[in-house]
């Protein structure tokens, strides 16, 4: 009870932007540009932010980082593996996979890890927070290149993740975490970094909000949205648990993880189901729906883990 009374006010945010946006005192054109903010400026800060002020030589740093990757990885193929025996159009195979895999693991997994996991630092929530999102992404692209065929040759795939904003942030963070800066130089680039990063997640979260009035339960997905969001809050969290328990990690870092593993599906899922022209309606409704029952599934599971 304790716990979910502690990620209560992070889930109140974004039930702030989804009542004023549907009753229209916030635009639903804000959406957009708010989530461009946080998307390509003030998230960026905070990982460039928190990778300057990170000892990456720790072991059990490492060991965290290298763990949410492998784990993330495995994941993602048994992910695919299910989602191709589903008895369901390829679409909605691949929107399935997508919408399992891919959770809000930075906008809404950071914010709720501060509250949920106090014994780790800001950085380390942030950076973890950053690779694990960025293994989901990327080998989802890749699966579903494979899956679909429409890659010769991954070029491209190479190219947009090159220019993604957390990508290129992470790279910037890792440099300037590995050259030594004059504190004076460091603290006078982390003076703006850090007003900008400060605003990332209660936009991010009002945004998402916001975002969520353009989506609607619909009752003739209703059987792939209850597999999809099953798989996602329930089944991904659990196999994190199941493995991480064989790692020597200390609990806080097991719970770090399952809370991430346990979020939402990501607003990415619904860009690239767009993108790929895949079901952008089953992917909205997942989204929607997942978000719902994370109110009461994440606290659940965090009792567990």
């Amino acid at each position: 009870m304790n716990t979910f009374f502690a990620t209560l006010p992070i889930f109140l945010i974004i039930a702030a932007g989804y009542i004023l946006t549907r009753n229209r005192i916030a635009e639903n054109r804000w959406v957009n540009p708010l989530n461009n903010f946080v998307y390509f400026i003030a998230l960026p800060a905070l990982i460039i932010l928190s990778l300057m002020k990170l000892d990456l030589s720790t072991s059990s740093l490492q060991l965290t980082l290298l763990a949410s990757t492998v784990i993330s990885l495995i994941a993602a193929l048994l992910f695919a593996g299910i989602s191709v025996c589903l008895p369901f159009p390829t679409k909605t195979r691949v929107t399935i996979f997508l919408t399992a895999i891919l959770g809000n693991s930075i906008f809404l997994g950071i914010p709720l890890a501060q509250v949920m996991t106090p014994d780790i630092s800001k950085e380390v929530i942030t950076t973890v927070s950053v690779v694990f999102f960025t293994t989901a992404l990327v080998s989802s692209l890749i699966i579903i290149e494979i899956w679909l065929r429409k890659s010769r040759g991954g070029g491209h795939i190479a190219e947009s993740l090159i220019k993604n904003p957390i990508i290129v942030a992470l790279a910037v963070g890792l440099i300037l975490a590995i050259i030594p800066i004059p504190k004076t130089a460091a603290d006078f680039i982390a003076t703006p970094l850090q007003l900008l990063a400060q605003t990332a997640s209660p936009l991010a979260l009002f945004a998402l909000g916001g975002f969520l009035t353009r989506h609607r339960f619909t009752r003739s997905h209703w059987l792939s949205i209850t597999i999809a969001s099953g798989l996602k809050l329930t089944v991904l969290p659990l196999f994190f648990i199941a493995l991480l328990g064989l790692t020597t990690l200390d609990g806080a870092s097991i719970e770090l993880q399952t809370l991430l593993a346990a979020t939402p599906t990501a607003v990415t899922a619904f860009v690239l189901t767009e993108k790929y022209k895949l079901s952008s309606e089953l992917a909205g409704a997942v989204m929607l729906t997942s978000t719902v029952i994370s109110v009461v599934s994440i606290p659940l599971l965090m009792q567990i883990s």
